[in-house]
């Protein structure tokens, strides 16, 4: 009887998904437009960008706080000890912290300056590879922002 009632659930769900009368289901793909430009680089010049750091910074502070408590860990007996643990770990997380900020928070790119073949000018910072004054290029705006192609 015990199989029967376990099997029984099993078959009545089976028999039930194979009713499929609606078809697949699809996601439709959110429309995404760009557009296109082309011109000519006509000067480049080396910028520095401020970058976000905040994984190196969560990291470091992650690291600094399990080294602190092993540190902390071998100091003191009994409530001593983890209170020493503790303390340990929030002082290696304030330092690791500490260090990640000391670090640097920019990066050299180029700004790339693009005589447009209908009229104007356009400047894109973007990394350069590829890329010479000079050069006809395509300016792509889309979602992501505008950046150039060779």
């Amino acid at each position: 009887m015990k199989k029967l009632t376990l099997i029984l659930p099993l078959c009545v769900l089976m028999v039930a998904g194979c009713d499929d009368t609606t078809g697949p289901t699809y996601v439709q793909a959110p429309v995404a437009s760009q557009s296109v430009m082309y011109g000519t680089i006509i000067e480049s010049r080396p910028v520095q960008v401020a970058t976000n750091n905040a994984d190196n910074k969560t990291g470091a502070a992650i690291v600094g706080g399990l080294a602190g408590a092993i540190v902390g860990n071998q100091f003191g007996k009994g409530g001593g000890k983890t209170a020493m643990t503790g303390l340990g770990a929030i002082g290696g997380a304030m330092a690791g912290s500490a260090l990640a900020d000391n670090g640097s928070n920019t990066r050299v790119t180029r700004q790339w300056t693009v005589r447009l073949q209908q009229g104007g000018v356009i400047q894109v910072i973007q990394d350069g590879q590829n890329l010479y004054v000079g050069q006809r290029v395509r300016v792509i705006q889309d979602s992501r922002g505008t950046h150039i192609e060779p």
